[in-house]
C-alpha cells in the first residue's frame, strides 16, 4: 500500500519524490523503517533537524533526501516540522511532497483525552503542498472517518462508491475486503471481567512465543496498570514500556523480539 505507489512515482516523475508517515506508537516507528527498507531508501523524520530538534540541519541537498521518512506524532507535531512541509519549495526547489500517510489516523479523534495539545497541532498544519494525503485505520468505520478528516478541514464527502469518486470527494477503501490478506485476523470480544481479559492477553502472546519464533508481538494497552500486570505475567518473554520512557528509552525496546506497550 506504501512502497508500490512511491516506487510508480519515482520511475514517472522526474524530480525527487519524498513522503512521510508517522505513526501514534514511537516503539512502532524503528519497524516501519526496516519494513519499508526493503525496497525504498529510508529514513527518521529527526533527522532532518538539528540537535536541538529545530530547525533543518544545514547541508541537506536534494540528493540527500530519502524516498520516504517516519516519525512519531511527536515528531509531526514538532514546529520545525510543520515549518518545514509549509516551506517544502523554498528548502528543496528541487523535490516534491508526494505522500502524506498517518497510521492509525482514528487516534487524531479518539486520543484527544490524553494528547490534546499534539494532535491540534497536527490537524491543524498546512498538508496542501502534499501531492496525496493517506489516512490508515484498522479499526475506524465511516462515521469515524467523516470525524477524522474534519479535524483536517477536508469538508469535501466522503465515500466507498467508487462509482462517485471524484477529484471533490474523499474515497474511503476498505483494503481488508477489496484485498484478501491472509494475514489478516481481526475480532472485536467482550469478556465478563478484566480478570478474564487480562489473562486472554497473556495466552495470546505466550500462543505467538510458541508458535511464531520469527515475529514480534506489541499489545496497546490504555493503562499503565494493565502494561505492568502483564509484565509481572510475562517476565520470560516480554519487556514494556509506558508514557513514562522517554522516546529513546522506547526506541531501545524495539530491538527486542516481544514488546507489551
Amino acid at each position: 500500500l506504501i512502497t508500490l505507489p512511491i516506487l510508480v512515482l519515482k520511475q514517472y516523475i522526474q524530480k525527487k519524490c519524498v513522503s512521510f508517515i508517522m505513526s501514534p506508537y514511537i516503539v512502532l516507528v524503528r519497524d516501519m523503517v526496516q519494513r519499508l527498507g526493503k525496497k525504498l531508501r529510508v529514513g527518521l523524520v529527526k533527522s532532518l533537524f538539528g540537535e536541538s530538534n529545530y530547525g533543518l540541519k544545514k547541508g541537506i541537498f536534494n540528493e540527500d533526501l530519502m524516498d520516504i521518512y517516519c516519525g512519531s506524532y511527536n515528531d509531526f507535531a514538532n514546529p520545525a516540522f510543520q515549518e518545514l512541509v509549509s516551506n517544502w519549495s523554498f528548502f528543496f526547489p528541487d523535490a516534491v511532497l508526494c505522500y502524506l500517510v498517518i497510521d492509525e489516523s482514528h487516534n487524531i479523534v479518539t486520543e484527544r483525552d490524553y494528547s490534546a495539545d499534539i494532535l491540534d497541532i497536527i490537524s491543524s498544519g498546512n498538508y496542501s503542498f502534499f501531492a496525496k494525503m493517506i489516512l490508515l485505520s484498522g479499526t475506524i468505520y465511516k462515521k469515524l472517518y467523516e470525524e477524522v478528516i474534519k479535524c483536517f478541514n477536508i469538508r469535501q464527502p466522503l465515500t466507498d462508491d467508487y462509482s462517485n469518486y471524484s477529484e471533490d470527494s474523499v474515497y474511503l477503501w476498505n483494503t481488508i475486503r477489496a484485498i484478501p490478506l491472509k494475514n489478516v485476523i481481526k475480532s472485536f470480544k467482550c469478556y465478563q471481567s478484566k480478570d478474564v481479559l487480562l489473562g486472554k492477553a497473556v495466552d495470546i502472546v505466550r500462543w505467538f512465543v510458541n508458535n511464531r519464533k520469527d515475529e514480534r508481538c506489541i499489545v496497546v494497552c490504555q493503562e499503565k496498570s494493565t502494561v505492568r500486570y502483564l509484565q509481572s505475567q510475562l517476565l520470560d518473554v516480554t519487556l514494556s514500556v509506558t508514557g513514562d520512557n522517554d522516546s529513546q528509552e522506547k526506541l531501545d525496546v524495539l530491538d527486542a523480539n516481544w514488546v507489551i506497550k
